[in-house]
């Protein structure tokens, strides 16, 4: 938890520097879509019958491996 505010500063930084013109369109997109995948996420997590926290973590890593093949198709698609 320590070291969220440089990542997330960073994250919005580098997701608004494509947008100079449009940085307050820019910057409302990526908090409704960050607000929205978190709702959508727990959702479908209270409405899992768990008994464990094995749902959790299976969750976590989703989004960990979905947030990574981003980052490299976005990378990809720059060069």
């Amino acid at each position: 938890m320590g070291s969220t505010g440089l990542v997330f500063s960073n994250s919005i930084a580098s997701a608004l520097n494509p947008f100079p013109t449009i940085a307050g369109f820019a910057g409302s997109m990526f908090g409704c879509l960050q607000i929205l995948g978190g709702a959508i996420t727990s959702a479908i997590l209270a409405s899992i019958p768990e008994t464990t926290q094995v749902p959790l973590s299976i969750t976590l890593i989703s989004c960990s491996l979905v947030g990574v093949v981003a980052f490299y198709k976005v990378k990809q698609a720059e060069i």
